[in-house]
């Protein structure tokens, strides 16, 4: 489990990372709420706080549980593949941009 949370983390960097540059280079946040957060604070403000709560959900299931389960390391794997779809497609969207350079 300790790869599994390891692996979470360094998705949740790569997502930062890779949003921040869409962003940036022209392209839009499609999670609405998420969107009208960058509108508000700042694009870097709001990804911060959008990383936080999923590394604070996961943090708190894999210590305490919820309603007497723990986080299972098939559970922890199926949101680090989640997390893997979604930085696939910041990069499909960053090599996008490249091409209408």
């Amino acid at each position: 489990m300790n790869i599994l949370l390891s692996i979470f983390a360094l998705l949740m960097f790569a997502d930062f990372t890779t949003t921040r540059l869409v962003i940036y280079r022209g392209g839009r946040e499609v999670i609405p709420y998420l969107a009208w957060l960058m509108g508000k604070i700042g694009v870097i403000p709001a990804l911060l706080i959008a990383k936080a709560i999923p590394i604070g959900a996961v943090l708190y299931l894999y210590k305490y549980g919820f309603n007497g389960t723990e986080l299972t390391t098939e559970a922890m794997a199926w949101i680090c593949a989640g997390y893997t779809v979604i930085i696939e497609n910041n990069y499909r969207a960053l090599k996008r941009q490249e091409h209408k350079q």
